[in-house]
């Protein structure tokens, strides 16, 4: 039997998937601790998410693998993330342009609560290299801020304040 995360257009078979949504990630969750640096392979692997981006949405499992991209120069990045006070501001999904809330994964970011969905922070510092930086929860609403887009253009971005959960 295969199934396929609509998210990721990823098939994984019947042996790779728990019968419960969350069971199986968190016996293999379980043996990631803070720190810990595994490859976008495992990631996939862990999480059944999607090979690319920074918002990669699993449906099999019910969580959202958020990746902070740090490889990058700043011009060449148009998401700049920060921590403020032991909290992480994450910037939303969309490369050019205005970002939306409602739009993909800035919706499901913003809705982890009623959705039950878990998102898991990690930071990427190096090609293949992503450092796990803890299960994370809204610490606050989501607001926004002009940063650059793609093409160097001033534009609105979704903020998301986030707090790793202890």
């Amino acid at each position: 039997m295969k199934f396929v995360d609509p998210a990721s257009d990823i098939t994984f078979h019947k042996d790779d998937v728990s019968n419960s949504k969350t069971a199986r990630v968190f016996n293999e969750f379980s043996d990631l601790e803070i720190g810990d640096k595994i490859t976008n392979n495992d990631l996939q692997k862990i999480f059944k998410c999607g090979p690319q981006g920074g918002m990669r949405k699993s449906n099999i499992t019910n969580t959202l693998v958020l990746v902070t991209d740090q490889t990058r120069s700043a011009k060449d990045n148009p998401y700049v993330d920060k921590w403020i006070d032991n909290i992480f501001h994450y910037t939303g999904m969309g490369l050019k342009g205005n970002q939306s809330v409602s739009f993909m994964q800035n919706k499901t970011l913003s809705n982890l609560d009623e959705t039950n969905t878990k998102a898991f922070l990690f930071e990427k510092k190096s090609k293949n290299c992503y450092t796990f930086l803890g299960q994370v929860k809204l610490h606050d609403n989501y607001y926004f801020e002009q940063q650059s887009d793609s093409e160097g253009h001033i534009r609105v971005v979704v903020k998301f304040p986030l707090e790793i959960i202890e």
